[in-house]
């Protein structure tokens, strides 16, 4: 550590993580995501500055997705620092998973519906969260780790809201803040959710590449319209 009086530090010119030894159980795993979150957003250029929170709830989103698909044994250790649900750590890729109803977002719960393909051409977006009625829509049309993007950028929103931070300008160190706290808290109150979204993410990034070369992911027409959707708001 370049510091005696620090925890946890990242160096982006040697792309190294450093955790200090006196970290263990949940503080460690707390330090660590920090450093994940950092990551991400720093390296999309967000850093030291105040920003669109939609921008940032969309970039933890895909990066966090792609953390857990890329990195399977990172992420079975850091489950295992959190709960003793041991299932969550180690999904089987294959197993049957559910989408949750409802899960808890600090001291409320939030239920989860579906958007019909219908509404979602309306709408022109694939999911959404209402804040005050605490309700998240996700379409019917959302397949593979696009699903599981999508579910947590609506929760991200769901975590802003629950920690004061919708509707203000907030600088990235406000988000780091209130990332790293609501999703701990997530996993810690939502076990099942979380198995559900680490196993769905692996599973459907598992299937996407077994598919045939030169196979499409959906037809032309699907892809043309799935172009004028917009990111969820």
């Amino acid at each position: 550590m370049q510091s005696k009086r620090l925890l946890a530090e990242e160096c982006l010119n040697q792309q190294v993580i450093r955790l200090s030894k006196r970290l263990s159980g949940v503080r460690l795993a707390r330090y660590l995501l920090r450093s994940f979150i950092y990551l991400i957003l720093c390296t999309s250029g967000i850093n030291n500055r105040k920003v669109d929170e939609e921008q940032v709830t969309h970039l933890l989103a895909t990066g966090l997705v792609a953390l857990i698909v890329h990195n399977p044994e990172v992420w079975a250790w850091f489950n295992a620092l959190l709960t003793r649900h041991l299932r969550v750590a180690r999904p089987k890729v294959g197993a049957f998973v559910t989408l949750p109803q409802a899960v808890c977002l600090g001291q409320h719960e939030y239920s989860i519906r579906s958007l019909s393909q219908s509404l979602t051409e309306r709408l022109s977006q694939w999911g959404d969260i209402d804040l005050s009625s605490r309700t998240v829509r996700l379409s019917e049309e959302l397949r593979g780790t696009h699903l599981t993007v999508i579910f947590w950028h609506e929760l991200l929103h769901g975590i802003h809201k629950e920690s004061g931070l919708r509707g203000t300008a907030n600088r990235d160190t406000a988000y780091l803040s209130a990332h790293v706290n609501g999703i701990i808290g997530f996993i810690r109150k939502n076990p099942l959710a979380w198995l559900w979204f680490v196993s769905f993410a692996r599973n459907a990034a598992a299937t996407q590449n077994r598919r045939p070369a030169g196979m499409r992911t959906m037809p032309p027409f699907a892809r043309s319209r799935a172009s004028n959707l917009r990111r969820a708001a």
